[in-house]
């Protein structure tokens, strides 16, 4: 086959592959959401519960800071949220963060 066939059969394979692909991408985001949701309900998570990274200030650029910010202001809320994510607060003020952290801030009930 020529350069030019090989191209044009690219194109129709990937007009074909395209919604598939999309459905996927739909479900996936449909998926982290639905992990999200029952990962705050399986530990109760309400806003009273979690410390916001947008309450320290313009000080705190990264999640050491944080951790740092809220052991010397004597933050005791078992859960923060760095960059829309939730994580325990024992583990950001131990310096540590979990890879993946499936629960999002924006999911999160009064």
């Amino acid at each position: 086959m020529k350069a030019e066939d090989l191209k044009n059969e690219i194109e129709i394979r990937r007009a074909i592959v395209a919604p598939r692909l999309r459905e996927i991408e739909d479900l996936e985001r449909q998926y982290a959401e639905a992990l999200s949701r029952e990962f705050i309900a399986a530990h109760g998570i309400t806003k009273d519960m979690v410390q916001p990274s947008d309450t320290c200030g313009w000080e705190v650029s990264t999640l050491w800071q944080f951790g740092t910010w809220m052991e010397e202001n004597g933050c005791t809320k078992p859960w923060c949220e760095w960059n829309g994510r939730l994580y325990p607060s024992s583990e950001v003020k131990a310096g540590s963060m979990r890879h993946n952290a499936p629960g999002l801030y924006e999911h999160v009930r009064g």
